[in-house]
């Protein structure tokens, strides 16, 4: 889960010191005179340490806390701001706990040129460290990743990041004079996973005062978005600390410590997130490596389609109602271009396919083969079998593939994420895919996890946590949709008609 920078530090309105004209400001950075002033005349009203509960619909599954404070007098680095976040989630899914932490750390300059001197963020989870830092050594930065069992270091000799552009994006604050919809576009943010910059658009919603407890307070409403994706609503009150963080059914709330500390789970989110399926298929469906069935048609209403149209399964209107086909027979392959086979061959940090002892098993699983094909079914059946399903100890789900071969235990996604990382490192385009797995015992379709990968310019389905190819009739690809909870668990699957292989078809009222 990526942190938010939760406080928007400083009244920014006061520095400029005249009106917008326009209803769009541009802004790369701050000059050194702008960050001395919002030091000076603005630090006074920042909290050193707050809390935050976080909430998905209503539920609670974790705290954070947001601690800021100067040293004046250290005497190694100078005057410095240190900025500490904190993120600890407990989340409940399918009766079992699974908990993380999330550290981030930031260290500025308090004189100029305030540049970065560290930014580091630790990700833990069951007892494995992955670290990411990019820190100030002399005339450059270097920038350090190691997930507890390899270390990659780099030297960044064109990167430089100081508070000048870190604040720029906090334009709007309870004072500023600009008016109701103006839109703020900060060109310079930093992407630190990729030492990267990208460009931020907030606008300006509304300012309200509400009396409280006797005493008035003063609220901003901003609406942020970026070209990484995020979009959220940000609420922040006159001592310009994030009151409320709005992302669609995610929440992030001010909170007295001792209760967002409190993070006894009320509600299974697992269960939460399900689609019904029609009773008459889950009972007559067959197991699902037995594909008896050569198409099935589903009748369903809903305003945005939770589902993927790709490979075996495709979606049209037909008579007023909106018809989902799933075929066994695969007519609806998706072709490959060469953007995503070179995409879906890349390394990342979490797929070290250049890494001698990831190739070295992948050979070995595919040992005699000759044909892309052939390697591809062994490599199912190899993951299959290496990976014992773990659906009791949920918190084997590792963040880290070596975790994976090491433990050899897992849920679907960890079989998905191992079985891409073997691929790749033998040159077989892959890609790990998520969507909705039938439970034909209690009517429902659950999340699930399964591979595709490229052979001769085209797309097919693979499971290795089931251990065969797709098509399948009980794999429902999901398409890009943000849908809720509530949303998915009001979709019903209504069965229509089923064909078997045969040719006969029977309908369903």
């Amino acid at each position: 889960m990526k942190i938010l920078v939760l406080i928007a530090f400083f009244s920014f309105g006061y520095l400029f010191g005249q009106k917008t004209i326009s209803d769009t400001i541009k802004i790369s950075r701050l000059s050194d005179n702008q960050v001395k002033e919002m030091i000076q005349r603005c630090w006074s009203n920042i909290k050193n340490t707050i809390y935050y509960g976080e909430y998905y619909e209503g539920i609670k599954f974790g705290c954070s806390k947001y601690e800021t404070f100067l040293d004046s007098n250290n005497l190694e680095l100078g005057p410095v701001l240190i900025m500490k976040t904190e993120l600890n989630t407990k989340i409940l899914s399918y009766e079992i706990t699974e908990q993380e932490t999330i550290q981030i750390n930031q260290i500025y300059q308090l004189v100029s040129p305030y540049e970065l001197i560290l930014m580091e963020e630790n990700n833990i989870k069951n007892g494995t460290v992955i670290s990411t830092k990019t820190e100030k050594t002399g005339d450059f930065y270097t920038s350090t990743f190691s997930d507890g069992l390899n270390i990659k270091k780099d030297t960044l000799r064109e990167f430089s990041y100081s508070l000048n552009e870190d604040w720029a994006q906090w334009l709007f604050g309870i004072d500023t004079i600009y008016k109701i919809n103006t839109v703020l576009e900060a060109t310079n943010n930093m992407d630190f996973e990729n030492h990267k910059t990208y460009s931020s658009q907030t606008k300006l919603i509304k300012r309200e005062k509400k009396l409280i407890n006797g005493v008035n307070h003063f609220y901003i409403t901003t609406n942020y978005s970026d070209n990484l994706g995020e979009t959220r609503l940000d609420i922040s009150d006159e001592y310009l600390t994030i009151v409320e963080t709005k992302i669609g059914d995610y929440s992030h709330r001010f909170e007295p410590k001792e209760v967002a500390m409190n993070l006894e789970a009320n509600q299974d989110l697992f269960f939460n997130c399900i689609i019904p399926v029609d009773y008459d298929f889950c009972r007559i469906v067959p197991r699902y490596d037995s594909l008896g069935y050569s198409k099935v048609l589903f009748e369903f209403e809903i305003d945005e389609n939770p589902f993927d149209t790709t490979l075996n399964q495709r979606f049209y209107a037909a008579n007023g109602k909106i018809i989902f086909e799933m075929n066994t027979e695969c007519p609806y392959i998706s072709i490959a271009s060469k953007q995503e086979i070179l995409d879906n061959l890349k390394e990342t940090n979490f797929y070290p396919i250049n890494d001698s002892f990831i190739i070295n098993i992948a050979k070995e699983a595919t040992k005699g083969a000759k044909t892309k094909r052939k390697k591809v079914d062994m490599l199912i059946k190899y993951v299959h079998n290496y990976i014992k399903y773990s659906k009791d100890d949920y918190s084997q789900h590792f963040i880290s593939v070596y975790d994976i071969i090491r433990t050899k235990n897992g849920v679907c996604s960890d079989f998905a994420e191992l079985f891409t990382v073997l691929a790749r490192s033998i040159g077989i385009p892959c890609k790990t895919v998520g969507g909705y797995a039938l439970d034909p015992n209690d009517g429902y379709l659950c999340g699930h996890a399964w591979n595709e990968v490229e052979i001769d310019g085209k797309w097919y389905g693979v499971d290795p946590t089931w251990n065969f190819w797709l098509p399948s009739y009980y794999h429902f690809k999901e398409s890009n949709a943000d849908l809720s909870c509530k949303e998915l668990n009001n979709i019903l699957l209504k069965l229509k008609s089923i064909t078997f292989l045969n040719g006969k078809t029977i309908n369903y009222d």
